[in-house]
């Protein structure tokens, strides 16, 4: 049996392409808005000794539309918009529905939800995507859909990301305008991050706070998510997905080096030269000053980054990623703010005087203990951004108002199964911060004297 892939240029040009396509065109002409196309045209191609792999059948569709040899009906909506139940649409609130088959989710060999742990574009399946909100239909397309995350993956209703390609014959972005109240520019992919994990629903405040403080972070808006016409019994958030592309939506060209923090780590090292900038931040000699660090890394927006992870007690704060703008001749390394859901402690039995200033981890919290000690000017620096973030954004009344816009979100049907679980922890999470809010300088002022008779103790020696 002969088999037929079409997944890279030279393969489209195979020889037998144009009888192939005249083929498919008799029978996906006839078939293409009947019950069952796919398998009927499957078992034709069988019939004549030629067996599809995959999505190939979608792949070859996609193809013959392209060229302007099959056309297709305007107007007819998507599946994932048929299954929403109409008084759903009626209520306004954001829902997302995504409409898959059943096999690739569930079957034991290629089921996604079958097989967690698998990654990559292998373990992606072809799907329709609409978003609705405000009572009507705001965005449909055809997409790829795919597990994400790490632990959660273990969650019964899992996290998703969701991937606009050219190939399940949709476009390689979404529209611009469509998520986050019509502010969302074109995106690649989105994360639908489940809540099943209670602290999921208090990272995008810690998110929300570290973009005020000034660092790079991801949107994110609540929303309610329909599967194959099933509502998945938990809230989600929907959130940019970090990546190259991420940059490109935000600077308008895709030329960076990019640096995960999580993830490969071979991978990570084989980009060198941000593996010399973490040999430097290790062994340039003393004294470390805003001077030389300021040269290789932007310290407004790392000190953002101390500031946000900090004062939230964030416990996991290797997230994120590096990243170095080519195009810029002055530009130097920055970095992303993602994963905070290891944030507030949270919500229970915290206590608000705890300040971890000395054991934040990575390359990011090694400089800044490295400028503390050492540069009497890098220490006025921090504190002055860190007496405006308390002004401002981390003050107890930007804090109350951070809150009460969540407590909103709980009190809709977004989160209607999980209010009662969620609601203390919310609470819980306002009263840690407003605490934290008025004991922050003081705990300041305590680690950079530390950190100052340290320096002097190294300078001594």
């Amino acid at each position: 049996m002969r088999k037929i892939w079409f997944e890279g240029e030279k393969r489209r040009r195979r020889r037998d392409l144009t009888a192939l396509a005249a083929f498919a065109l008799l029978v996906l002409g006839a078939l293409c808005h009947m019950s069952g196309p796919v398998r009927k045209v499957q078992a034709r191609l069988h019939e004549d000794r030629l067996e599809f792999q995959g999505q190939d059948i979608n792949r070859l569709r996609y193809l013959l539309v392209q060229r302007g040899l099959v056309q297709v009906k305007q107007g007819d909506p998507l599946p994932s918009t048929l299954v929403v139940p109409p008084e759903v649409v009626a209520d306004g609130l954001p829902t997302v529905s995504i409409v898959t088959s059943k096999d690739g989710l569930y079957s034991s060999d290629r089921g996604i939800f079958t097989h967690v742990w698998e990654r990559g574009r292998a373990w992606e399946r072809r799907a329709s995507f609409s978003y609705f909100e405000e009572g009507r239909l705001v965005y449909e397309t055809p997409a790829g859909v795919r597990l994400h995350g790490g632990k959660s993956r273990t969650d019964d209703y899992k996290s998703m990301r969701v991937v606009f390609r050219r190939s399940y014959a949709g476009f390689p972005r979404s529209e611009p305008g469509v998520f986050f109240s019509g502010e969302s520019p074109p995106l690649r992919a989105i994360v639908l991050s489940n809540t099943q994990g209670l602290v999921r629903f208090l990272n995008p405040i810690a998110l929300d706070l570290a973009g005020e403080v000034g660092c790079t972070t991801s949107r994110s808006q609540p929303v309610r998510v329909y599967l194959n016409g099933e509502r998945m019994p938990v809230g989600y958030f929907l959130m940019e997905r970090q990546s190259p592309e991420y940059l490109e939506s935000r600077y308008g060209h895709s030329e960076f080096l990019w640096v995960r923090q999580k993830g490969d780590r071979q991978k990570r090292d084989r980009v060198w030269q941000f593996t010399v900038q973490k040999k430097w931040v290790e062994d340039e000699p003393s004294p470390m000053t805003m001077e030389k660090a300021g040269a290789r890394f932007d310290l407004d927006q790392l000190s953002a980054w101390i500031l946000a992870i900090s004062f939230c007690g964030t416990n996991d704060e290797g997230q994120g990623a590096y990243y170095f703008d080519l195009r810029n001749p002055d530009a130097r390394w920055r970095s992303t703010a993602w994963d905070m859901d290891g944030s507030f402690e949270h919500g229970f039995d915290a206590n608000p005087g705890d300040f971890y200033f000395d054991v934040i981890k990575g390359e990011r919290g090694r400089l800044f203990r490295r400028l503390i000690a050492d540069d009497p000017a890098y220490r006025d620096f921090f504190r002055a951004k860190a007496r405006h973030a308390l002004d401002t954004c981390f003050s107890p009344e930007a804090v109350r108002k951070l809150i009460a816009r969540y407590r909103g979100y709980l009190n809709t049907d977004l989160f209607a199964s999980q209010r009662e679980e969620i609601a203390p922890r919310l609470e819980g999470t306002q009263d840690y911060l407003v605490a934290r809010s008025a004991l922050y300088m003081d705990a300041l002022e305590a680690f950079i004297e530390q950190m100052t008779d340290r320096g002097d103790t190294l300078a001594d020696n």
